[in-house]
């Protein structure tokens, strides 16, 4: 990530502001499209196994009910994953996409400090939880 951005840093002061923006648009394109067809590529060749139950329950809690009758009935006492997301983090949810754009916009060494350890400590909090 720092090199990242001493890179962009360094073309920025490089470069006139037309002929950089045009250049950074284009690195982002390109750099999407190319993460799009190497995932395709690698499904495709079976580098990497196509979407399985786990991923299907993940995204639908009743997935793994219809599925296994085991978990059905152990699903039946518990409460989902999903509202204990939303009711442990509730607005912050919210907020994080705006202020890690803001953290962006202005960005120096103690943001980065800071952006790391918004990103450890949440992910930190959600392994706890399960």
């Amino acid at each position: 990530l720092c090199q990242i951005m001493g890179i962009d840093l360094w073309l920025r002061s490089s470069l006139p502001d037309n002929i950089y923006n045009k250049y950074r648009y284009e690195c982002i394109i390109n750099l999407i499209g190319i993460g799009v067809f190497t995932l395709f590529a690698l499904i495709s060749l079976e580098r990497i196994a196509p979407w399985s139950g786990r991923f299907y329950a993940f995204l639908d809690p009743s997935y793994a009910s219809k599925s296994n009758p085991l978990i059905a009935c152990v699903g039946e006492h518990h409460p989902t994953a999903w509202s204990f997301f939303y009711s442990n983090f509730q607005m912050i949810l919210i907020a994080i996409p705006g202020c890690h754009g803001k953290a962006y916009t202005d960005f120096n060494t103690s943001k980065l400090h800071a952006l790391r350890d918004c990103i450890f400590v949440t992910a930190d909090n959600l392994y706890q939880k399960s």
